[in-house]
């Protein structure tokens, strides 16, 4: 079929598929080498975890414990090999995650340190508000450890305060009770002190009358309950706008005054039956 070049044409066929035999053999190496080059550092450090020191997983050596909020606490985190010993060659960054309603003091969910011999130590950790939380501590993305739950409970020793928390509208309409008025006895970082069993007495701080209406004591007065002390008959007989002020019948916890309420002679739409935010702090 080739006549006499066959075997010249043979010998250029082999050549030609060498070279490009070759030519993708570099190619795939050039692509491997830069596949295996392209890395994360935190990749990296988990290899170093792994292989340089002999380690295999963290463990929380002093745990988290409960507290109150604005108190301080430290946990330690060390690195491991398979036989539990701490591999006192490590120096990896452990990160530590905090998980929970809240934020350490400086208004972040994250902290690092450097392991020292082996062993990585939070101090000074604080949580301003209540709630459950666990911690988090890893190397990387393969090598993390979730700490014992732990509750930060208010602060009950300091300052004590009474706080109007939402209500749905700050309007009504004379002679109608108003939506329920909320009073919450909080502590100096806003958590509500649901263990307190105060009462919380409201009378009417400014307005065009000095108290409520005839079917309402004034001052009226609730105990309460989970740290809330719920009015639900608060009525005025009179138009105008007025404000509040609520009173514990403990000396140590300060008083509070509401923001405005305006109260018309028939029920309007105020804001075409919008709800307005009135400047009540949210508590659920």
């Amino acid at each position: 079929m080739f006549g006499g070049d066959w075997r010249r044409w043979l010998q250029r066929l082999v050549r030609v598929e060498n070279g490009s035999f070759k030519r993708r053999r570099r190619l795939g190496m050039i692509a491997a080498t830069a596949s295996a080059e392209v890395v994360s550092a935190e990749m990296l450090e988990t290899r170093v975890l792994l292989s340089a020191t002999s380690a295999t997983h963290l463990v929380f050596t002093a745990q988290p414990t409960n507290g109150t909020a604005g108190s301080s606490f430290s946990v330690t985190v060390s690195v491991e090999d398979a036989s539990g010993n701490v591999v006192t060659s490590n120096d990896s960054t452990i990160r530590l995650m905090l998980q929970g309603p809240g934020r350490f003091a400086g208004d972040g969910h994250t902290m690092t340190a450097a392991a020292v011999n082996g062993v990585a130590t939070f101090d000074n950790l604080t949580l301003d508000k209540a709630g459950t939380y666990t911690l988090e501590a890893s190397v990387g993305h393969r090598h993390r450890v979730t700490s014992d739950s732990f509750v930060i409970s208010p602060e009950t020793s300091g300052s004590q305060q009474l706080v109007f928390v939402r209500r749905d509208s700050q309007y009504g309409t004379v002679n109608q009770p108003l939506r329920t008025v909320n009073v919450a006895v909080e502590d100096q970082f806003g958590n509500i002190i649901k263990t307190d069993e105060s009462s919380v007495t409201l009378s009417i701080n400014s307005g065009p009358t000095t108290s409520f209406a005839s079917s309402v004591p004034s001052p009226y007065t609730e105990s309460t309950v989970n740290g809330i002390a719920k009015f639900d008959n608060v009525i005025f007989d009179t138009a105008g706008t007025y404000t509040l002020s609520a009173s514990d019948s403990s000396d140590s916890v300060s008083s509070a005054v509401s923001d405005s309420i305006t109260i018309d002679t028939q029920g309007q739409q105020h804001g075409h039956g919008r709800h307005h935010d009135d400047g009540f702090r949210d508590w659920f």
